[in-house]
């Protein structure tokens, strides 16, 4: 097998891969009508900002 075909092989076998995600979980985001841009645009466009 390839490094491809190993690495998806162990990917595949994992019970849990994080994302790390900086989003509310489902439970919080259907509780409230938000605006999903916002979310995003709040908490990475002041460090794409900085890092430009």
């Amino acid at each position: 097998m390839n490094a491809y075909g190993d690495l998806l092989e162990h990917v595949n076998s994992l019970k849990i891969i994080d994302t790390h995600e900086h989003l509310a979980d489902e439970k919080a985001r259907a509780a409230k009508k938000h605006d999903i841009l916002m979310e995003w645009l709040t908490h990475y466009m002041s460090s794409d900002l900085i890092s430009a």
